[in-house]
């Protein structure tokens, strides 16, 4: 028995607990037992009491088909008041059991709690007698078990059940069920009474269910839960489907004859959306979020909508219960308002298309400025009440977002710093001893935008891709192009694997500097001691083969001043976790980022960097205030280290690829 798909079968709409009132609930046999733990319990609770109780809260949906024939649901009285509950059944014996809290605290004290409690405690719990007499806390609602009768008593009665009787561990059922009904009272004694009266209160009238009805009694469980799993709406975007196509304004009188034509084009964009939103390249673009954390991906959609990231509920269902509202308090057609959400759904697409907001909007998402940037831009284009804004003025409005992003900030941290030239890797008072990261971010920012502009100048079809960039492993990480020092590494292994690196790296230089070259004997003596290193070797050992090393570097014209902190020493490359490439020197890193090329997303602009194939052109306006062209290109004859030239080049290239963002603020 296959669940049909007619949406006219079915039954969707939101209910209040107090709605609940006289119907029977049966949990099939094929369902486990209750099994929420105090933590579960105790999260609803605080939900609960952190909640606006001027506007409903959504529990999870409950999904349930009419019970199957049994003497009481025979009645003529009783017809629809007897179900079978599919899913759900967790959330509602919690409620019930609730809802059986409060009743034992409207009660009198019992001899026994009169003598136990202090003075104090007895207070409270007249001060909660009171409270709670003002509302209607009964569970008017029944629930029972197919198999378990013994459960269903032991829930009716647990509220006159003492923590000495037998029958708490009888079975599981009862345990679970014992310890959640202690963990409400537990919880109610450490609030205050205002709290527990106001949760008291909502409960009924505020707390509301997604209430989901299949038409057909289910006589084969089994049969019907292989056949059934997943087709039963339950994430945000399925249910608000359910909303539009089982709505009774669904259309004007005057498109009623085309109603089951206009809902199946509905159903059919919607797909659209969910296969387009699929891709990987667009839905890298407007989300950092993995594609796996949003079972359906028209989800994002409707969260952009509903401002749900902008919004502090955590409301499970928050982007449902938005569209229930908008259902309620919109005098226009379902139709029309699932129009509008198309058209919202183009411009995404539109922004996607255009090369421009593409990397614009791509980069402002992808370093999050603003807070929720994607959030805040969907909400300019789109205000309420008003018309669209223009793409020219999103656009406009991008830019300066982007600009804005490089500003210098203001504050000690970034004092005397005039330009991104300024900012440093470390910008602590003894570097050798401590590391200050607070120009990281503001690096990171302006390589980010960097790798992308290079991507952008390559060629006119070229875009760079943001979904590589927003699933890095490990993320994004500063490296020095020509590593810093070797002092941070300490360990045997580390000495090792460094050495072994930059062994490598002697033997490239030694067949790229030919015969008679004067440094080559002491390479070849560095060499032999590098060789006769091993683990057992001391850091004093260490540090002398590599300051050898160094000094060989620095010896070549333009090498000095290889181990700086300034911006024309860094790169955004992936993390990695290997601390000596990190400090490792500008070949043995040109080595390893040559051999990534071919299975890890490496940026162009970093790629370049160690291929050291920076060259340009770039607009100097000279002091008599003529303009003039000036070339720059990296040192391609020496390719062991980094040096004066190569920096040089690369900041010119980062002004001339920035220039346009960067002319609002230098």
């Amino acid at each position: 028995m296959e669940l049909q798909t007619n949406q006219e079968d079915r039954n969707l709409e939101p209910r209040t607990i107090g709605s609940l009132n006289g119907l029977h609930f049966r949990i099939p046999s094929y369902q486990r037992g209750y099994r929420w733990e105090r933590l579960q319990v105790q999260q609803l609770l605080n939900d609960l009491a952190e909640a606006d109780d001027s506007v409903p809260y959504y529990l999870q949906p409950i999904v349930v088909a009419p019970m199957s024939e049994t003497e009481e649901s025979r009645e003529a009285a009783n017809v629809g008041k007897y179900f079978d509950i599919i899913d759900g059944q967790q959330r509602l014996t919690t409620i019930y059991l609730i809802l059986q809290a409060f009743t034992k605290l409207a009660q009198p004290l019992s001899g026994k709690d009169e003598e136990s409690l202090t003075e104090e405690e007895k207070g409270k719990r007249y001060a909660f007698k009171y409270a709670l007499g003002q509302v209607d806390t009964s569970a008017n609602f029944s629930l029972s078990y197919q198999t378990r009768t013994d459960s269903e008593v032991f829930l009716q009665g647990i509220n006159r059940i003492d923590e000495s009787d037998k029958s708490i561990r009888e079975t599981p059922d009862h345990l679970y069920m014992w310890h959640a009904f202690q963990c409400v009272i537990e919880w109610m004694g450490t609030q205050k009474i205002e709290t527990v009266s106001k949760v008291a209160g909502m409960l009924k009238s505020k707390v509301k269910v997604i209430w989901y009805q299949l038409s057909e009694t289910i006589t084969d469980w089994k049969k019907f839960t292989d056949l059934n799993i997943g087709k039963i709406p339950l994430t945000n975007s399925e249910l608000i489907k359910a909303l539009f196509l089982r709505t009774t304004n669904f259309c004007t009188p005057e498109e009623k004859d085309g109603e089951e034509y206009l809902k199946q084009t509905l159903v059919a964009q919607w797909d659209q959306i969910e296969r387009e939103l699929s891709s990987n390249a667009f839905w890298g673009f407007l989300s950092r979020d993995k594609k796996s954390d949003y079972p359906t991906k028209i989800d994002l959609l409707f969260d952009l909508i509903s401002q749900k990231k902008n919004s502090k509920s955590q409301d499970a269902l928050y982007t449902f219960s938005y569209f229930v509202k908008l259902f309620a308090n919109n005098k226009a057609t379902g139709l029309k308002m699932w129009e509008d959400i198309y058209l919202k759904y183009q411009r995404l697409k539109d922004w996607y298309e255009d090369r421009d907001m593409y990397h614009m909007l791509g980069y402002l998402i992808a370093i999050d400025y603003p807070a929720n940037a994607l959030e805040r831009i969907f909400k300019i284009a789109h205000p309420e009440n008003r018309c669209y804004r223009s793409t020219d003025i999103i656009k406009n409005v991008l830019a300066r977002l982007v600009s804005m992003s490089l500003r210098i900030p203001d504050g000690r941290k970034f004092e005397g710093v005039k330009s991104f030239e300024d900012l440093r890797y470390n910008i602590s008072d003894d570097p050798d001893r401590t590391v200050d990261t607070s120009h990281h971010y503001m690096i990171k920012r302006y390589l980010t935008l960097y790798n992308i502009l290079v991507t952008e100048y390559a060629g006119k079809k070229m875009r760079y891709p943001f979904d590589f960039h927003n699933t890095v492993d490990g993320g994004w990480s500063l490296e020095h192009i020509h590593a810093q020092n070797s002092q941070t590494l300490n360990k045997g292994w580390q000495w090792e694997e460094w050495i072994n690196n930059h062994a490598d790296s002697l033997q490239r230089l030694v067949k790229s500097l030919g015969e008679g070259n004067e440094l080559l004997p002491r390479i070849d003596n560095l060499i032999v001691r590098m060789a006769s290193f091993s683990k057992q070797s001391n850091r004093d050992e260490f540090d002398k083969i590599a300051d050898d090393f160094r000094e060989i570097m620095e010896s070549f014209p333009g090498a000095k001043g290889l181990y700086q902190d300034e911006m024309a020493n860094m790169a955004l490359l992936g993390k990695y976790n290997n601390s000596t490439l990190n400090n490792s020197t500008f070949d043995v890193k040109r080595q390893k980022v040559i051999r990534l090329l071919g299975t890890n997303f490496v940026p162009l602009a970093t790629e370049r960097v160690f291929l050291k194939a920076i060259t340009g052109e770039m607009t100097v306006v000279n002091e008599d205030e003529t303009v003039s062209k000036s070339l720059y290109s990296c040192d391609t004859e020496h390719l062991f280290f980094w040096g004066k030239e190569d920096r040089m080049a690369y900041i010119d290239d980062m002004k001339t690829k920035l220039k346009k963002y960067l002319n609002r603020y230098e």
